[in-house]
């Protein structure tokens, strides 16, 4: 895990999921120039452009052989005479400080520095001159003035294509990383595009010392004009075919890195939790929370969501009006939505809020999978592609809740342990008051909301919601974890009617439901329930019981 290093993967024996084929695909794009390949975080990016430098860097030459010996790009193009023919320039926008344009363009210096350290030999180059000398001294100095910084990368490329003779490959990742990570800091944020522009119009629009270009990132940042001037860039997005399988795993390759792992049957449990993104017309899993599945054992959990980068998401969440809250719930309830959606978003469009711009960056960033529903029109169905990003939406909702609604979601978590209707009642009442009438229109908001403050409040009972059980699918399950209470199940009905005899009979409904479909046949010392619900009135009824009604 953390390995991003092609050929210390390769050197060191480790486990490589083989996606040299991306290297061919690029070489058979005719004429292309320029490409930008967007995907989430930690899909894979950096690690496909540590292969591509392992392959086509001069400096490797005598050794790539042995990295990709066995791989497909060894059977694709044998004896490929590209292989290590180039100087290439790599380098990173990850991780640079945006607190302020000072910080940036320290940090920028500092990064460019190290990229002109590779290429130290170019001071004693005959083949430039002394301008060009005193240039080369000033940014491996660590400078960190923005007009020295936007030529660095287009004076590195012509001065190693004057002393070899041979135009570069460059390859740029993370590109929008600067960008998106000071999306709640306008002003600086507006200076950094301006910098970040500069750096990239200059290294690859006026650049001719260049073979080609490779640059990652998660957004497309479109709309403020970095690749605008850019001639026959080649854009390769979530919604692309042609690449689509080059970043993330394909479903053979989890079930190949299952079978490797001496553990096959782990492969129906990574389904369900890390599958679910559909990238042009594949299906790929999560490659980051795979490798941390397998390598903890086996066991399941929300890897990738915890990793960071997701403030923006829990900011949209936090910020959205009532109907897209509730269309937040129903997806984490496993529904399906939908909206039109624009790929060349950024993520300081988002806390603008429009539905379109925040599902837009959701999608780009990992957190919805996209499928086209009417193309013409630029609407999908979205929806949340695994379980792992579930949770997360959930705990995001449910760590949202101020000090007092915490209180009153731990008692809803106490009152269900205690299997007491009138205390359930009260409980989810008081919860209930809490929230926007507009927001429990459906009964999967009530569904969601009684699940995500379990999923994240309760640690004796794992919560699941619409799951097969006897002869039909439950509504919501709490299964025993540890402790005294046994399986907690609980079928749901929404109401119209708001009287406490209507409400009632509604909660008499879904337990009889329960019991007819037989949902607690395999359950362990289950208590079954059934709850109604009217706006933010609530009856619950218990197995064996009279209704209670508030």
């Amino acid at each position: 895990m953390g390995v991003a290093d092609f050929r210390t993967m390769r050197d060191s024996d480790l486990l490589y999921v083989d996606k040299t084929e991306l290297i061919d695909r690029i070489l058979s794009k005719k004429g292309i120039q320029s490409f930008l390949f967007t995907r989430p975080r930690r899909f894979g990016k950096s690690l496909n452009l540590s292969m591509l430098d392992a392959y086509f860097n001069m400096k490797y030459k005598g050794q790539a052989e042995a990295w990709f010996s066995g791989l497909g790009i060894s059977r694709l193009r044998p004896d490929d005479p590209l292989m290590n023919s180039y100087p290439v320039v790599r380098m990173s926008l990850m991780g640079l400080v945006t607190d302020s344009t000072d910080k940036f363009c320290i940090t920028l210096g500092t990064r460019m520095a190290k990229v002109y350290w590779e290429f130290d030999y170019l001071k004693e180059s005959e083949a430039i001159n002394e301008d060009q000398r005193a240039y080369f001294n000033a940014i491996s100095g660590n400078t960190n003035d923005p007009a020295l910084l936007s030529a660095s990368i287009l004076n590195l490329c012509m001065l190693l294509e004057r002393h070899h003779n041979r135009k570069v490959v460059l390859l740029i990742d993370e590109y929008d990383n600067p960008v998106n990570n000071s999306y709640d800091r306008l002003e600086v944020q507006k200076e950094i595009l301006g910098i970040v522009r500069g750096l990239l119009e200059n290294g690859i629009k006026d650049n001719d010392s260049i073979a080609f270009t490779v640059v990652t990132g998660v957004m497309q940042i479109a709309k403020e004009g970095i690749f605008s001037g850019l001639n026959n860039v080649y854009v390769d997005n979530v919604f692309s075919t042609g690449f689509e399988d080059m970043f993330g795993f394909t479903a053979e390759e989890v079930q190949n890195i299952c079978t490797e792992s001496e553990n096959p049957d782990a492969f129906d449990t990574a389904r369900e939790w890390y599958d679910g993104y559909r990238f042009g017309n594949a299906d790929i899993y999560n490659p980051w929370s795979v490798l941390e599945y397998v390598s903890r054992g086996f066991t399941a959990g929300d890897y990738w969501t915890g990793t960071g980068g997701d403030a923006i998401i829990k900011d949209i969440v936090r910020n959205t009006d009532s109907p897209m809250y509730g269309e937040i719930l129903e997806m984490i309830d496993g529904g399906t939505i939908q909206s039109p959606l624009d790929p060349r978003i950024t993520f300081s469009d988002a806390p603008a809020s429009t539905r379109t711009s925040a599902y837009s960056v959701m999608v780009m960033s990992g957190y919805l999978n996209a499928t086209p529903d009417d193309i013409l029109k630029g609407v999908y169905n979205l929806t949340f592609p695994n379980l792992e990003v579930r949770m997360m939406f959930s705990r995001i909702i449910v760590d949202g809740m101020e000090s007092e609604q915490n209180e009153r979601a731990i008692e809803l978590v106490r009152a269900f342990l205690s299997l007491d209707p009138q205390r359930m009642e009260a409980a989810i009442r008081e919860v209930l008051l809490d929230l926007d009438f507009l927001t429990l229109s459906t009964e999967v908001a009530y569904r969601v909301l009684i699940f995500s403050i379990f999923y994240c409040r309760c640690g004796s009972h794992t919560a699941r919601t619409e799951c097969e059980a006897g002869d039909g699918r439950f509504d919501l399950l709490l299964s025993r974890n540890s402790g005294p209470v046994g399986d907690i199940l609980v079928e749901f009905k929404k109401t119209d009617a708001e009287d406490d005899a209507a409400l009632a009979a509604a909660a008499r409904r879904g337990l009889d439901q329960a019991v007819r479909k037989d949902y607690a046949h395999r359950l362990k010392d289950p208590t079954v329930f059934g709850a109604a619900f009217h706006g933010k009135k609530v009856a619950v009824v218990r197995l064996g019981r009279r209704p209670s009604r508030r």
